[in-house]
């Protein structure tokens, strides 16, 4: 979402008690989440597959990084 966007809300969803709250990349917890994640991928409990949106080797980290600040692909995977 654009900075200093507006979101209409409807008033029937905070009579009921409903809370909005605001997220961002999901609120990762980096030093619980990552290892946490990474279990979940060598158990195969998680596939990574649906959630990338392309795979770049590392020698193009330029571009990926390029491509996540243009809000293009930022699921890109960098293999190495």
């Amino acid at each position: 979402m654009p900075p200093g966007a507006d979101i209409p809300v409807p008033g029937r969803l905070l009579r009921h008690g409903w809370t909005l709250a605001g997220t961002v990349m999901g609120s990762v917890r980096t030093l619980a989440d990552i290892p946490r994640y990474t279990r979940l991928l060598q158990s195969q409990h998680l596939r990574a597959e649906p959630l990338v949106t392309s795979v770049l080797p590392l020698k193009q980290i330029d571009e990926a990084l390029q491509r996540a600040e243009d809000r293009h692909g930022a699921r890109t995977l960098v293999s190495f």
